[in-house]
């Protein structure tokens, strides 16, 4: 063979990888759902979490006929408590109006804390669209209540004694409770 050739076809072959590696970068999944890209989540020590947030879900494209789309969600941890509607299918007789999930601080601000978290949304199990919650957590103070015992101690001599083991009861005011460990 030739070397010009040679070098024809390595141009070709260069060419074709490159033109694959251009088109392969521009294509892209396109999303069926749409979903409310931000709420406000709080939480607070004192009076526990706040008003749950709506996410509304729709459909990206009308949807036809006997077409539905089941939409699910991961579980986004850090403290939030996501609630699907008693309908989790879009069909054609809710998606004008959506399907909405709620979203709020879980009880007793386990795991929460002041930062935004992603909540993934699915469509047909496929990860699809998010929603991102703006969380805020106020630890002003501690709704942490003890009642109060009495604890008794008797020197004889050199010796001291204590009096009997008291047991204290600790509760929270916050709605949902407190976190707190013993």
């Amino acid at each position: 063979m030739d070397l010009s050739v040679l070098k024809s076809r390595g141009a070709g072959a260069f060419a074709a990888l490159l033109a694959l590696t251009f088109g392969a970068s521009t294509i892209q999944a396109t999303n069926v759902l749409t979903a409310t890209s931000s709420v406000a989540v709080s939480r607070s020590t004192l009076t526990g979490p706040g008003s749950a947030a709506s996410i509304v879900i729709k459909p990206v494209t009308a949807l036809t006929l006997s077409n539905t789309l089941a939409v699910s969600f991961n579980a986004p941890g850090s403290g939030l408590v996501v609630t699907a509607p008693a309908i989790t299918t879009l069909s054609t007789t809710n998606q004008t109006a959506g399907i909405t999930f709620t979203v709020n601080a879980g009880p007793g601000c386990v795991g929460a804390s002041t930062g935004a978290v992603v909540i993934t949304l699915k469509a047909g199990g496929v990860a699809d669209a998010t929603s991102t919650a703006n969380v805020t957590v106020s630890a002003s103070a501690s709704p942490l209540v003890a009642v109060p015992v009495t604890i008794s101690c008797a020197k004889n001599g050199g010796v001291y004694t204590p009096g009997p083991a008291q047991t204290v009861s600790v509760t929270s005011a916050a709605a949902g409770g407190t976190p707190y460990y013993r």
